[in-house]
């Protein structure tokens, strides 16, 4: 815990993995993410986190989102995840930085083809079940056909968050006193 306590993050990547192999219902990457609309009304949403390093944490989005537009306003944002299944929860508030285009391009590659189409508003057309469908599927499988790779989308990317604060909470302690933990971290250091 004391490499903990000097690196949050490394609370939160132990939590998630658990919360992978512990949770059935749902993913644990997904986030409720908060930001600030133009009237200075808070607005949420969830977002996908890709990555979560010392650097910050790394969610992608369409650049002409109102998602993206609100957090080039006002670059402070809250995350939240939620594990009810291990009665676990953490809340993460920073600043927010765009990522440069080689990253989201790096990450845009390693979604599947269908999420990719999808992303360009390519819908796929529907699933032969037929039993030459079948058959295409399966001999498609043995010999594949090169397909070209789908371009990222120019109005593709995304953003860091540069953590200020983490909470943990763990109801599943009994000790009231040790629910809790709450790191607080200064980007600039004091005069």
């Amino acid at each position: 815990e004391s490499m903990a306590i000097r690196e949050p993050y490394s609370i939160l990547q132990r939590w998630l993995f658990t919360a992978q192999h512990q949770t059935s219902h749902c993913n644990p990457r997904v986030a409720c993410v908060a930001t600030v609309d133009a009237t200075g009304q808070p607005v949420t949403r969830l977002t996908n986190v890709e990555q979560i390093n010392p650097s910050g944490i790394t969610f992608f989005t369409t650049l002409g989102s109102r998602q993206a537009g609100e957090i080039s306003t006002n670059p402070y944002v809250s995350l939240h995840f939620h594990w009810p299944e291990i009665e676990r929860s953490v809340h993460i508030a920073g600043i927010a930085s765009p990522i440069c285009a080689f990253q989201a391009q790096h990450q845009f590659w390693k979604y599947p083809r269908h999420v990719q189409l999808r992303m360009h508003g390519i819908i796929e057309p529907k699933r032969d079940t037929s039993i030459i469908g079948r058959l295409r599927r399966f001999f498609s499988s043995w010999f594949p056909i090169e397909e070209d790779p789908v371009p990222t989308p120019p109005d593709w990317g995304g953003f860091q968050l540069k953590p200020t604060l983490y909470e943990f909470f763990d109801g599943s302690r009994d000790v009231p006193s040790t629910r809790c933990m709450r790191f607080r971290r200064c980007l600039t250091l004091p005069r």
